[in-house]
């Protein structure tokens, strides 16, 4: 956890790529998202469907130093879970990727994954 604070701590966020994810009844879009690690990103959560989503990714969290989370506080415990969205809400994620790998996101509204509400993530 000591590497994931210094990680997020030396970032240079002012140059951070910023990625955009919408979320609509039942999908994300893009539905793949890709990184690299070590590098700062933004990621930009939008919610412009109807109802209130979820943005899961909880292993993809754990291998993250998280640096910002704009908006209301989460329940993270000792890492980020989940993100929730309220309809027309957006919120940002500063963050730098410390582990390569493939991850996976879906929402953890009922029902709205087994509609096919998820994604992958790839860090390289």
């Amino acid at each position: 956890m000591l590497v994931a604070v210094a990680a997020a701590a030396a970032a240079d966020f002012t140059h951070a790529e910023k990625v955009t994810v919408t979320a609509t009844e039942y999908a994300f879009d893009p539905p793949t998202l890709a990184f690299r690690a070590g590098r700062p990103y933004v990621l930009r959560l939008e919610n412009k469907g109807e109802r209130t989503h979820f943005f899961s990714a909880e292993a993809f969290f754990k291998t993250v130093a998280v640096r910002a989370l704009t908006g209301r506080g989460e329940d993270a415990g000792p890492y980020l879970k989940t993100i929730g969205l309220k309809p027309g809400e957006t919120r940002e994620l500063a963050f730098v990727p410390l582990r390569k790998g493939r991850y996976e996101f879906l929402c953890t509204a009922p029902f709205h994954a087994a509609f096919g509400m998820g994604g992958a993530i790839t860090v390289a």
